[in-house]
């Protein structure tokens, strides 16, 4: 018989090092840090957005000196708003228009002359609305 082995112990290597990551990771951060730069963008845009609307209706308020003159300029604003929307947002046109129709109501509250030229207008719009089903959730 030959001589027997001499045999070691089995020492356990070190655990892999979680540093330097892999690039799959690196791309993974990456993707999350533009995602987060660009929310924080479309956030700081929709303010200025709506902080600039808010000082034109301000402004818009301000020139007016009664409160139908007020009504007036609301309905103007809506009027430019309603103009903004294309021929694809039909929908979102006619719900200005319906708001429209609501500050002639507040007008005629106040006393102020009536326009009746828009009328057809809100016909053609309460047209389109009806036809519309409602979502159910």
């Amino acid at each position: 018989m030959s001589a027997p082995l001499a045999l070691r112990d089995v020492h356990n290597t070190l655990a892999p090092s979680w540093w330097p990551l892999a690039p799959g990771w690196w791309m993974v951060i990456g993707a999350l840090a533009l995602i987060a730069v660009a929310l924080y963008a479309l956030r700081r845009w929709r303010e200025r957005r709506r902080r600039r609307m808010n000082e034109v209706f301000d402004r818009a308020l301000a020139a007016a000196a009664t409160p139908a003159a007020e009504v007036a300029a609301m309905s103007e604003l809506l009027r430019r708003a309603a103009r903004g929307f294309g021929a694809r947002e039909v929908l979102a046109g006619a719900r200005c228009v319906v708001a429209e129709a609501e500050v002639a109501l507040a007008m005629r509250d106040l006393g102020a002359r009536r326009d009746c030229s828009r009328r057809p207008r809100l016909r053609s719009r309460r047209a389109t609305i009806a036809p519309m089903p409602c979502r159910r959730v």
